[in-house]
């Protein structure tokens, strides 16, 4: 895909893409830049961490919270589920 840019560092392959990029690396995850690059990369569920901090609610972004299991939020986004129909 010549949108994942893989990167070699210690010997481990790691791949460079937006959803990456605003998950892992802020310490407070932006909302609004999660959904839309889920939704640029066609993503149909977010897994999150109970623990990690995030600016908005995802719900009210029109996400479905769907479950959650041993400490992990697990998010469907309709809009791309059903984009798929």
């Amino acid at each position: 895909d010549a949108e994942l840019m893989p990167f070699l560092d210690l010997g481990v392959e790691f791949y460079s893409n937006p959803v990456y990029e605003v998950m892992e690396k802020p310490e407070v995850i932006d909302a609004k830049a999660l959904v839309e690059a889920t939704r640029e990369t066609k993503c149909s569920y977010i897994v999150l961490s109970e623990e990690r901090k995030i600016d908005g609610d995802l719900v009210k972004m029109g996400l479905k919270l769907v479950n959650t299991l041993h400490g992990y939020n697990i998010y469907a986004d309709p809009e791309v589920l059903n984009a798929g129909l």
